[in-house]
């Protein structure tokens, strides 16, 4: 069981540090955080309507703003949290778009949907040992797969690096792209060319 009381504090944290900006979610820049949005879709094949959305790990709402932004047809939009400040802002950026949004403060949801997106949520893993947090995202993902019509889109820090940071996750793409054919759907698309030290990978139905 790993507990997520760590991560929960800093991302709470870091949003009353930056505000409502990619920092407060981790990312350097709001390109950056564009960019990872644009390859997640292009992973579930870019679909242009997106049915029901749930975005795991939502934190302010930045999905949200860029769905709006690309004016994506979409019929629900799903955001889930552990960090309840965070949720508190999403909720403020679905008031300010004008759109309707539902937040649910849990770690397990159980809500069905036609895509899930998982941007940046298992990057951070502090002190939890490197083995122990893979397994728990496994979990997750093994979770969350049954709660999607038609696929979903998850992004990780690469192994392909120089240096890696202790208290973050990075993930093979080899392996990981090997264990969703086995645990999740032969039907994997995954993109490793975009220029930043990560990668995402799309399973579909």
């Amino acid at each position: 069981m790993v507990d997520l009381e760590g991560v929960n504090k800093w991302y709470s944290d870091a949003l009353l540090t930056h505000g409502r900006s990619s920092s407060a979610v981790g990312w350097r820049s709001e390109d950056q955080q564009t960019l990872r949005f644009d390859r997640l879709l292009s992973v579930l094949d870019s679909p242009r309507k997106l049915g029901g959305v749930l975005d795991y790990g939502c934190g302010y709402g930045s999905l949200l703003q860029y769905l709006h932004g690309r004016d994506l047809e979409f019929d629900e939009y799903v955001g889930v949290d552990i960090s309840e400040q965070q949720l508190a802002e999403a909720e403020r950026t679905a008031l300010d778009l004008g759109m309707p949004a539902t937040l649910l403060l849990t770690e397990t949801p159980e809500v069905l949907c036609d895509y899930v997106m998982i941007s940046g949520t298992f990057n951070l893993r502090l002190d939890v040992e490197r083995s122990q947090w893979s397994n728990f995202v496994w979990d997750k993902l093994q979770q969350l797969w049954p709660l999607a019509r038609k696929g979903l889109a998850v992004n990780f820090l690469t192994t392909y690096v120089d240096w890696e940071s202790p208290d973050l996750f990075y993930a093979s793409p080899e392996q990981f792209m090997s264990e969703a054919f086995q645990r999740l759907s032969p039907r994997v698309l995954v993109d490793h060319s975009y220029p930043l030290y990560e990668w995402s990978m799309g399973v579909l139905r």
